[in-house]
């Protein structure tokens, strides 16, 4: 019942954003863009993002794709275009940096192997998840390493990703963002 609930809620929440940022259309947003930049569409693997375009468009699409989740059986679809707008922003962030787009998919294929690693461990009757930070054995303490290793691994690439200053000028991948 509470999901149902938590689900309502995030819908409200999701349409009362929307008329808000609709009704400010142009001074925040414009069509897909952030903050007055001319750049490509939210969705667009190609050209750069700056900092401020970055942090603007990771905030709002982990919130919208935490709401959708928290929708029961559907949510994790109908996060999904979210998700990819955060990999199109994230690749464009790389090419600010004159990086190649695919270097997010490192820390990304670090996170699912730390999540699956966990999820077989307690599948296979090894650990279980809510006892997993007692560190009483041996495959607690690796598995509680290898968490531990790749939230920080994760710290430091959103970090440089967020804090880094890109190309002045243009780089292969275009112009540099105005912003």
């Amino acid at each position: 019942m509470s999901a149902v609930i938590g689900g309502i809620w995030a819908v409200l929440l999701l349409v009362w954003l929307g008329r808000y940022l609709h009704a400010r259309r142009g001074k925040i947003f414009a069509r897909g863009k952030v903050a007055g930049h001319d750049g490509p569409s939210a969705r667009s693997f190609r050209g750069r993002a700056g900092r401020r375009e970055w942090w603007i468009a990771t905030l709002w699409n982990a919130l919208v794709a935490a709401l959708l989740g928290l929708i029961p059986l559907v949510g994790g679809l109908l996060a999904f275009p979210w998700l990819v707008a955060n990999w199109a922003v994230g690749a464009r962030r790389l090419h600010d940096l004159h990086r190649s787009g695919w270097l997010q998919v490192v820390p990304t294929v670090l996170a699912m192997s730390a999540y699956i690693a966990v999820q077989v461990s307690e599948n296979l009757g090894f650990i279980r998840t809510k006892e997993l930070m007692a560190l009483d054995s041996p495959i607690k303490i690796a598995l509680a390493s290898i968490v531990a290793a790749v939230c920080l691994v994760l710290l430091v690439f959103y970090a440089w990703l967020g804090f880094a200053r890109g190309d002045k000028g243009p780089n292969h991948y275009g112009e540099a963002d105005p912003a």
